[in-house]
């Protein structure tokens, strides 16, 4: 974990990883609590521009057998030379995929599309009576109960509205692996389509893991660089947050790992103990 206040800290220790050649950190706290040289993480240049680069993760449901996508992102530092050489690397979502995900759209927002036209239609059909009774000295109630049933439908089709933007917000191609690095372009509507495509030559020189953490443990994740310069400065800026399993938080979250471990067991014999017996 994090080194106590008043210590000295040490300078950060970088990691083997599966990968050869690149330089692995692993830094407790949420992606965004990062912190980044100012150094393009692919050239090693002086920047202070950024570069988005998002993964798409799978997130398996405690205790259940489905699951659900998670994008994730961090800004990294990135000079303008690399940036553009990204840009040329990089392909528009393909038409094809642009299709799938619209179709897949709405057919998840087909059961929202008749309500939605039926309240609008109501709201054609009474509105012009209620500016009517507005412009026009008349019964207060008239116009009490037609603002009441207008404002309804009114919510109504807002309603139906948002749940048909709401599929659109997230149009994921599911890839065949996860993690994996993902494009993301706006559609309409505020849509937004997330197709996987494969990492350019400057998305590569930076990759992460979704949260690596175990029970009682705080939220972590490893990253790696291509560029050994950047993952040694990224290692000493996050010194004081860099992952140790030697930590008193680590001895404690194991700690508790194993005794809720042992409760769990004797909890189990406990109870085939009073089937078998009582």
């Amino acid at each position: 974990m994090g080194q106590p206040e008043g210590e000295e800290v040490p300078a950060g220790r970088t990691l083997a990883t599966d990968s050869p050649g690149r330089t692995g950190v692993e830094v407790v706290g949420t992606l965004g609590h990062a912190r980044f040289p100012e150094l393009c993480i692919r050239c090693a240049r002086p920047t202070g521009s950024t570069l988005t680069v998002t993964k798409l993760f799978w997130h398996e449901r405690s205790g259940e057998d489905s699951g659900y996508y998670l994008t994730a992102g961090v800004d990294a530092p990135c000079c303008a030379e690399c940036i553009r050489a990204h840009q040329r690397e990089l392909r528009p979502v393909p038409p094809e995929a642009r299709k799938r995900l619209l179709r897949k759209w709405l057919v998840e927002a087909l059961p929202y599309l008749f309500p939605l036209g039926v309240n609008l239609w109501l709201l054609s059909v009474l509105g012009p009576d209620l500016i009517r009774a507005l412009r026009e000295p008349g019964d207060p109630a008239e116009i009490l109960i037609l603002g009441g049933v207008c404002g309804l439908f009114a919510g109504l089709a807002w309603m139906f509205y948002r749940l048909i933007r709401a599929p659109g917000r997230m149009l994921i191609l599911g890839p065949e692996t996860t993690p994996c690095y993902v494009q993301i372009e706006r559609g309409p509507l505020g849509s937004r389509f997330v197709v996987p495509v494969e990492p350019t030559s400057t998305l590569r020189a930076l990759d992460f893991t979704g949260d690596r953490s175990e029970l009682f443990e705080r939220e972590r994740h490893l990253f790696t660089f291509e560029n050994a310069e950047v993952g040694s400065r990224f290692a000493e800026l996050n010194a004081g947050r860099e992952w140790d399993p030697a930590s008193p938080g680590a001895i404690r979250a194991h700690a508790l790992r194993r005794a809720l471990l042992i409760v769990v067991v004797l909890a189990v014999l406990y109870f085939l103990i009073q089937d078998w017996f009582f």
